[in-house]
């Protein structure tokens, strides 16, 4: 009996020709052909991931809070080279530039040579004259000799010597999540102090009162901030806590105070228009006064700030006297 040859395996994917190939993956038989287009497929496929790869490193690398930091440092690195440049060309050029007494002896001196080689030239001189000539030599002589005593230069880096440089730029890391809890926080007790600053004055019939205490916290928060050093910082987040709240509580308690000395509701639209609209300006004013060279102490700002602070308790004293109607 004849006995047959054994089927060989067909190619998955032409189902023709033989399947010599086997996929040690997917675990087909390919023909020679498809088996090369099978390995592509595979290959594109891998291509498109690294391409969702390298899409995401992107994101992951705009998203990087650090290259902010970076760039900020190297900034600030190149404003420190640039100062520092420009103090020592202005030291080479004081060094370079002579004095006026100096400038004087050299011209006079030169004058000198040229009369002295003219005199030898023309041999016409006396005894008198060469008195003369070693007078004026000894007079040279001692004009040197001041010279020297006054422009005796010394460097002075002493003083650079001391700088803490790691207390003059330092990174502290904060995490969002604890920037957002502080700032949740600061914002719960700024609305606490605004309720009990207006539940307070309707009961008591007095405001001024009620005023004046929450500009004492402003003020007493910018003293903090403009005399603490910045290494405190917990010292100094109290001192924005006390601005917070006393700038935002004493805005309420001023809004009702002035509606309440007009007596129609268009006497009050107007006013309040009026006084919230050059209350707004200080937005324009306030970046004049706190400049970006000035930071992080912002002292000339805050000062500004503190004055007006000031005068605004002492006016709001004032008026309690029944200077204003309530």
């Amino acid at each position: 009996m004849f006995v047959g040859m054994p089927q060989s395996n067909r190619c998955s994917m032409c189902t023709k020709g033989a399947g010599t190939c086997l996929c040690a993956g997917c675990k087909k038989y390919f023909c020679r052909k498809h088996f090369n287009d099978h390995h592509a497929i595979l290959v594109n496929e891998l291509e498109g991931y690294v391409e969702e790869i390298n899409i995401l490193q992107d994101e992951i690398n705009r998203t990087d809070p650090h290259n902010g930091i970076l760039l900020q440092i190297d900034e600030w690195e190149r404003t420190m080279v640039e100062k520092v440049t420009q103090v020592a060309e202005r030291l080479r050029q004081q060094i370079k530039n002579p004095s006026p007494k100096r400038v004087e002896i050299i011209s006079k001196f030169t004058e000198f040579r040229t009369k002295l080689r003219q005199l030898k030239e023309t041999d016409d001189f006396v005894e008198d004259d060469l008195s003369r000539l070693k007078e004026t030599i000894d007079k040279f002589k001692q004009d040197s000799k001041e010279l020297d005593e006054i422009l005796s230069i010394k460097l002075h880096i002493e003083q650079t010597e001391q700088i803490a440089w790691d207390r003059f730029i330092y990174v502290e890391e904060k995490s969002t999540a604890a920037e957002n809890k502080q700032e949740q926080q600061q914002t719960t007790e700024k609305n606490l102090l605004e309720f009990l600053s207006n539940k307070e004055a309707p009961y008591f019939l007095e405001r001024s009162f009620h005023l004046i205490f929450t500009n004492l916290l402003t003020i007493c928060g910018l003293l903090l901030l403009m005399f603490i050093n910045q290494q405190y910082v917990y010292i100094l987040y109290i001192g924005i806590i006390l601005v917070t709240c006393g700038t935002y509580s004493n805005v309420s308690v001023k809004i009702v105070w002035f509606n309440n000395n007009f007596a129609s509701l268009t006497r009050r639209a107007v006013a309040s228009a009026l006084i919230v609209s050059v209350g707004t300006l200080v937005g324009v004013i306030s970046g004049q006064i706190y400049r970006t060279k000035e930071k992080p102490r912002y002292f000339i700002g805050h000062t500004t700030a503190f004055s007006f602070m000031v005068l605004q308790t002492i006016l709001s004293r004032y008026s309690s006297f029944d200077i204003f109607t309530y």
